[in-house]
């Protein structure tokens, strides 16, 4: 088994985990729960509070470092992750994540109660109300997730982030990882087929201390949709 398959099964386990989320911006709320299975990718757990898929929640939960890509010292991981699926149950509702990471998606501090995309996503529908359709889910990002992998002195290190912006022959997406100038890294699409070397031209430090790569893909162009997406 590959070590990616290792990471990627969902297992069962049972963890305490604190959920963070946003009805309207500037307005948060917070919920204790369990969860029930985990992954690399993500995790399943329950809650009492209404969320909508493509809403982003941060998580705070004791996770096995095996799991992480980041707070691999730290007693709890804490990580912005995407709704991906949304299960009405009797007491609430069953929710599936996807782990984002460090950070959260672009535009997230404008719209923390927004609804985020991936590449491929339907458009929700706009949920109607007493007043007529709420606004809040006419508002969407689509965002490009990408898997960054390198190699240091044959042991792998790799990362799932997301792209600020892309193009036919380049991306410039969020680190932590520690990378050179000129270096080589191997991207990959997240849950899609588009893969390539790509070649580190600069990196840097922006206002949120947080660093950029500017990446230039060496084998293949990025394919319409992920242009489309990432405009």
């Amino acid at each position: 088994m590959s070590r990616r398959e290792r990471q990627d099964a969902r297992i069962d386990l049972t963890l305490p985990v604190k959920v963070v989320g946003y009805d309207t911006p500037g307005s948060a709320w917070e919920e204790m729960s369990t969860v029930e299975d985990v992954s690399a990718r993500g995790a399943g757990f329950c809650l009492r509070r209404v969320v909508h898929t493509g809403q982003i929640l941060h998580l705070t939960l004791p996770l096995p470092k095996r799991f992480r890509t980041h707070d691999l010292s730290e007693q709890s991981y804490r990580v912005y992750a995407l709704v991906r699926t949304v299960q009405e149950i009797r007491d609430g509702r069953r929710v599936g994540v996807l782990f984002l990471g460090r950070q959260p998606p672009r535009n997230f501090d404008k719209d923390p109660a927004g609804i985020y995309l991936l590449p491929g996503d339907a458009a929700p529908a706009p949920t109607a109300g007493p007043a007529g359709p709420q606004r809040r889910h006419e508002r969407r990002t689509v965002m490009v997730t990408l898997r960054l992998r390198r190699m240091v002195g044959g042991a792998p290190a790799e990362e799932l982030t997301f792209a600020e912006n892309i193009g036919r022959g380049g991306v410039r997406v969020l680190t932590t990882l520690p990378v050179g100038k000129d270096e080589v890294l191997m991207l990959e699409e997240f849950e899609g087929p588009f893969r390539t070397r790509a070649a580190v031209r600069n990196v840097w430090i922006g206002p949120d201390q947080v660093a950029r790569l500017n990446l230039e893909f060496l084998d293949d162009q990025a394919p319409d949709r992920l242009v489309a997406s990432g405009a």
